[in-house]
């Protein structure tokens, strides 16, 4: 429970332990952390500079570990940026630039508050804005106590009651190493001196019992069941069980292709309609057999495979991993191995999919991979190895695509990643492994329907703003319900009903009968009521010597623009995003570009056109040769084109898939041409991408920049880990071609 007590109250607790000096004054004697970065300056443990931007997290530790202490110490803050710092205490340090543990915070709107790092649950408790502005002394020394008793924690500054906090989660670490932090994008200087550390008694032993709360799972979990007792499929022969099939994808971006095409789950839906299997996808792009990148909290595969009631897995691996430089064959025999039997926990009914062999791309400015096919061949052959060992099926998808025809259709649009088309005929080949017949066009009904369910399920398992439903923002407004509507967490929970009638209406497809009616739509959304432009002009300050005339409004469709751009006809282009900021759960992507044109001269748009519909938070576009519009979409890149001249988008490709989407105000936005020729955008600090590029893996965490060449299609990333501002939008560049970036964060 969190609550303020009185002053008197928190003053009337006596210490009862042995004073520890943690700091001799002089020296960083009983502390580690990075060479460089700490220093002593008049008496004072000081990080940090007045005049150059900090660029990653760095934590000072102690060479000991504390339970139980009352603690008190002196701590001044000084600089132009961001300075921010804490206390951590029972606390594992990395490298001195990963921490996980509970921290006593001191920064401007979280002095005095408690905070936990490395789960991702982020805030924990905190004082009103009133409170702290009366108990800190800005650009002064302050007193902090901090007093901790088992998973009780209390703080004061300067004399003054802030937090008083139980943490009921008994997973969560009671001992630990203390350590300060020193925050990236700051500029200015943190200092600490005079600790006082009281040892308390320790606490009894206990029990570790998860805490009670909004779990992840709970989104798409009906009844979390433990592993069945299954047998392996018998003489490695693939088959389904006769109820209650649950089988699970799980691979990169292909395996994201197949949730949105169809094919695979159609076949297997079909041919095997009397046992009516139900099918999960929990593939993401950037997966591989050494590491599948998620959010905090997002859970184990043993954990969301147990959430999911799986009876049967699917593996698709090999193939970007042969474009990792830094791992060989064993590396990869070894991951895999280790990855099979973290699935095989919860099922023995494994299937491993080869990867399949590079494709020479059309274009020749994108690197053409196939001579890394032997390397691909003999990921294929462990992967045969591994799933004969363990009594898994095994489909190899590598000699036949191999062996197709040389003037054969590409099947993919860069040499890695299959069409959507393409699936259709790597869905045959599939089949024909597992003993089953291929697609059939006649089954387009069904395929309509698993992507319907695949759409809800992707907007289920890949919510947006994951960061407020389960990560480090879940005490913010928007992760809390109002007005009597349930808090963000809860209303995920909504999506399970409406899968669940989706996979009905699969059912009744595959077994000829009718689909179920689609369900009622949604109330339209109550948003306040817009003043008027005239309203809004009344507020504007203008400037002496400018004029602001209104150009175009919500008569025309301008709804919620988030970036704009002129083209050579004089036509303004807009981003408009109704749904934003997050699709409600059922609800169908409808966001859209508008194009506005003022056709009789008289300074004003009188024609709207909506060049694009159905898209999904665009945040960014930009023009691009021969009609091409790049867009920033969700988790993706996209370029549209109108093919026919109605002026209307009729052709959508994906040029690039796998970005965050942690915070939708922080997806990839603000498309720019740089002078090099390349597309700049930018994304913000709740956002973690992995995108798999003909180059390999690009991988760029939080706030940060990314540069990406069209032509070769080469993707990177800069400024990481916030290091260059929170919540980035918008790149421009000087006379002199140097960069600038706006950080959108009030500095």
């Amino acid at each position: 429970m969190v609550g303020i007590l009185a002053t008197a109250f928190f003053q009337s607790l006596e210490s009862c332990g042995e004073i520890v000096s943690l700091f001799d004054g002089k020296t960083l004697a009983g502390w580690n952390g990075s060479a460089g970065v700490w220093r002593v300056e008049d008496g004072a443990i000081t990080a940090g500079n007045l005049s150059e931007v900090q660029l990653r997290f760095e934590y000072l530790a102690t060479a000991r570990e504390f339970e139980n202490f009352d603690l008190k110490f002196n701590f001044k803050l000084a600089g132009t940026k961001y300075v921010n710092t804490g206390l951590y205490f029972h606390s594992r340090v990395a490298d001195f630039q990963h921490i996980a543990g509970m921290q006593a915070d001191i920064g401007d709107g979280y002095f005095g508050g408690i905070y936990e790092e490395g789960r991702g649950r982020g805030v924990r408790s905190l004082p009103t804005r009133e409170l702290m502005k009366s108990a800190v002394k800005t650009g002064e020394w302050n007193d902090y106590r901090l007093r901790v008793e088992g998973r009780h924690y209390q703080t004061w500054i300067n004399g003054v009651a802030m937090t008083d906090y139980t943490e009921k989660d008994k997973t969560v670490a009671a001992r630990g190493v203390l350590a300060i932090e020193l925050s990236p994008t700051m500029i200015g200087v943190i200092q600490f001196k005079d600790f006082a550390l009281d040892e308390l008694p320790a606490s009894q032993t206990e029990t570790a019992e998860p805490e009670i709360a909004a779990r992840p799972f709970d989104r798409f979990a009906t009844a979390i069941s433990a592993a069945p007792k299954l047998a392996p499929f018998a003489d490695g022969k693939f088959s389904v069980l006769p109820t209650n099939e649950i089988a699970v994808f799980t691979g990169p971006e292909n395996i994201v292709t197949e949730e949105r095409s169809g094919w695979i789950e159609t076949v297997l839906t079909e041919d095997f309609k009397n046992a009516a299997p139900r099918f999960r996808h929990m593939g993401w792009e950037g997966d591989t057999v050494y590491r599948q990148s998620r959010m905090q909290n997002h859970g184990t595969w043993k954990e969301n495979l147990d959430a999911a009631n799986a009876t049967a897995v699917f593996t698709w691996f090999g193939q970007m991993e042969a474009l990792d430089a830094t791992k060989t064959p064993a590396d990869f025999e070894a991951a895999y191995g280790s990855l099979l039997d973290e699935l095989a926990q919860r099922t023995p009914r494994i299937v491993v999919i080869s990867p399949p062999p590079f494709e020479k791309p059309a274009d020749a400015n994108v690197p053409d991979n196939t001579p890394k096919n032997e390397l691909v061949k003999k990921h294929a052959d462990i992967a045969r190895e591994l799933a004969k060992k363990r009594g898994f099926v095994f489909v190899n998808l590598f000699t036949p695509l191999s062996s197709r025809a040389k003037d054969a259709a590409k099947l993919t649009r860069d040499g890695i990643h299959f069409t959507p088309e393409a699936m259709f005929e790597v869905a045959g080949v599939i089949a024909k492994q597992l003993g089953i017949a291929g697609p059939s066009m006649g089954e387009e009904s069904l395929r309509k329907a698993v992507v319907e369910k695949n759409r809800l399920w992707f907007d289920t398992w890949r919510t947006m703003n994951w960061a407020f439903a389960y990560g480090d923002r879940t005490t913010q407004p928007f992760a809390k319900g109002a007005n009597g509507l349930p808090d963000f967490a809860d209303d995920l929970t909504m999506y399970k009903p409406l899968i669940e009638r989706a996979d009905a209406s699969i059912r009744e497809i595959a077994a000829g009968r009718a689909a179920l009616e689609p369900q009622p739509p949604e109330a339209p959304r109550a948003d306040p009521p817009a003043p008027s432009p005239d309203e809004e002009k009344s507020r504007f300050t203008i400037r002496d010597g400018f004029s602001a005339e209104l150009f175009a409004d919500e008569k025309l469709g301008v709804v919620k623009p988030v970036q704009m751009r002129w083209d050579e006809r004089g036509r303004l282009w807009v981003i408009c995003v109704p749904t934003y900021p997050q699709l409600q759960p059922g609800e169908k992507a409808g966001d859209y570009i508008l194009v506005l044109e003022d056709t009789d001269g008289d300074g004003k748009a009188d024609k709207a056109t909506k060049f694009a519909e159905g898209l999904t938070l665009p945040m960014g576009l930009e023009f691009g040769p021969d009609g091409v519009v790049y867009v920033c979409e969700s988790t993706q890149l996209i370029a549209l084109r109108d093919t026919d001249g109605d002026g209307k988008a009729d052709e959508r490709r994906v040029i690039l898939s796998g970005f965050g989407t942690g915070d939708s105000h922080q997806n990839i936005n603000s498309l720019r041409w740089g002078a090099d020729g390349n597309l700049w955008f930018t994304q913000g600090m709740h956002i973690w991408s992995v995108v798999e590029t003909p180059h390999g893996l690009s991988t760029l965490n939080r706030a940060a920049v990314w540069r990406f060449n069209p032509r070769t299609l080469k993707l990177d990333g800069f400024l990481g880990e916030n290091s260059g501002g929170l919540n980035c939008w918008g790149v421009t560049f000087d006379d002199y071609g140097q960069v600038f970036h706006c950080s959108g964060a009030d500095f």
